[in-house]
């Protein structure tokens, strides 16, 4: 899905294209993959990938995630440039707790 940012912390008007894919897995569960690649604007901004496997128990959906980024809002999944820093070999394990509510 194409994608604009208009302000990050380094950049101004940033675009990208990042890939994803969901797909079912045995026992309700599903298997996410993302791929955002480097911003080509920005020296030093390395591709990002996620993968993460998510259950919906309820009303709320659980999800666990790994991924190869410091950032942490899309701007800067987008931008490249947390402003952590983005460093080669970098793992991160994350949690995500979704409710829906049907109204």
């Amino acid at each position: 899905a194409p994608s604009w940012v208009r302000d990050t912390p380094r950049l101004h008007n940033a675009f990208n294209v990042p890939l994803g894919l969901t797909f079912g897995a045995p026992g309700g569960h599903l298997i996410e993959l993302e791929w955002v690649p480097a911003n080509r604007d920005l020296d030093g901004s390395q591709d990002d990938w996620h993968v993460a496997m998510s259950k919906q128990l309820g009303g709320h959906i659980f999800e666990l995630v790994v991924g190869s980024s410091r950032a942490l809002t899309v701007d800067q999944f987008l931008g490249g440039d947390a402003d952590s820093g983005f460093e080669t070999g970098d793992v991160r394990l994350g949690f995500n707790l979704i409710r829906n509510f049907d109204f």
